[in-house]
């Protein structure tokens, strides 16, 4: 296997979308990510802890979900 990025703690949540790449969430240190096809990661809600599960929405936002948050559409 090769690493496609380092630097986080506990990943949870992965979502693949075949356009905009991987989604994931660090359960510990906080925050949403996208891997891009490129190979390059963006924050995209940074920050929040505890996110375990995602799925994207029929709008083409991402959902996410988490014991603090019930649940929001970005």
């Amino acid at each position: 296997m090769e690493p496609l990025a380092t630097g986080y703690t506990l990943i949870e949540a992965p979502v693949w979308d075949a356009e905009r790449g991987l989604f994931f969430s660090d359960v510990l240190r906080g925050g949403v990510y996208l891997l891009s096809p490129a190979g390059t990661v963006a924050t995209v809600v940074p920050g929040r802890r505890g996110i375990g599960g995602m799925a994207l929405h029929a709008a083409g936002g991402l959902v996410v979900g988490g014991p603090r948050h019930r649940g929001g559409a970005l």
